[in-house]
């Protein structure tokens, strides 16, 4: 009998199992690996436009609570103010006597026009290419005290590193009167603030007249004032996102792929100091209730996009969007 002796080893079919087995278990780990980091690419690209939304309210609420704010004068009925720009006094970049102002927009795709704006968009706003339109005019919260100041026509003397610049709206007041005027001065954060007449141009108002209407006494303040306007407009990439203009100065790009802003007017109908109904800008604007606004509420929607600026897609085909709203009371209109 003839005895056939076993060497070590595996069979072709044993090695072929192994390779198989290994295959599977290599390709389905790399599948796992590659779907776990899809989903932290994924989560990581909503925290960004949950985080571009939230930081979007909270730069339009932070103006939104102030709106109409102007120092002690702003609740004193018997306090007089003086306008010292040109006329006219009332336009859309420097009408501070508004604390609030907005537009509605509305799209309609049959139309010859088929984006438009209620009340209509003043020009320097022409950018717009998207959703509501709000503005907030208020005094700085950070107040300068009045160090000299001779006489009605004179210049005013404030505190040093105060940062105020050439061209900027500035209030000064004293309680019982305020003056509304504009720094002509080159030098940044000067202690002199000259307030020389000028003529109506078309970017700055210019000052009418020197006369601020009485020497403020040494226990005046001077605050900057703003015309702050929040709108949507199309970047360089051509994505949607939040501009923030100041007055007459250059709008700049706040928030990137902010897709809409939509806004709500809470109105006291009544005189009670309290909300009775929420009104778009058109309405309030119809109604003359802009004095009478209480509340805004922001809805803003935030969308991610690529580097290509393509927006950027789940995995069910749906763009990656995020909407978040918040409630402002405007804290110088409420008890």
């Amino acid at each position: 009998m003839i005895k056939v002796k076993q060497t070590g080893g595996y069979s072709l079919l044993e090695l072929l199992i192994a390779v198989s087995l290994g295959i599977f278990i290599v390709g389905t780990t790399l599948y796992f690996f590659e779907t776990a980091k899809k989903t932290q690419r994924v989560q990581s690209e909503l925290n960004t436009v949950r985080e571009n939304a939230k930081f979007a309210i909270d730069m339009i609420k932070a103006d939104v609570q102030m709106a109409g704010f102007f120092g002690c004068t702003t609740r004193w009925d018997e306090s007089t103010l003086i306008n010292a720009l040109n006329a006219p006094q009332d336009d859309f970049r420097w009408n501070f006597s508004q604390g609030l102002y907005g537009s509605e927009f509305s799209y309609d795709s049959t139309s010859a026009t088929p984006r438009t704006w209620q009340p209509a968009l003043d020009n320097t706003l022409s950018a717009a290419t998207w959703g509501d339109t709000i503005t907030i005019r208020h005094a700085a919260r950070r107040e300068f005290n009045v160090v000299e100041h001779t006489s009605a026509t004179a210049n005013v003397k404030i505190t040093p590193d105060n940062g105020v610049k050439q061209y900027d709206y500035l209030l000064i007041t004293d309680c019982e009167q305020s003056s509304i005027f504009q720094k002509t001065n080159a030098t940044t954060g000067s202690q002199i603030i000259q307030h020389t007449t000028d003529t109506l141009e078309t970017k700055y108002a210019g000052n009418a007249t020197t006369d601020l209407g009485k020497q403020y006494p040494t226990t005046a303040k001077l605050m900057t004032l703003y015309s702050v306007t929040y709108y949507i407009a199309d970047n360089s990439e051509g994505v949607r996102s939040l501009y923030k203009k100041n007055s007459t100065r250059r709008a700049e790009e706040v928030v990137s792929g902010i897709t809409d802003l939509q806004i709500q007017y809470g109105v006291d109908e009544d005189g009670d100091l309290s909300t009775d109904n929420y009104y778009t800008a058109d309405q309030v604007q119809n109604n003359n209730w802009w004095d009478n606004v209480l509340v805004v509420t922001v809805t803003v929607r935030a969308a991610g996009f690529n580097d290509n600026g393509t927006a950027i897609m789940r995995a069910d085909g749906t763009a990656m969007e995020y909407e978040l709203s918040a409630a402002i009371n405007l804290r110088n209109r409420l008890p």
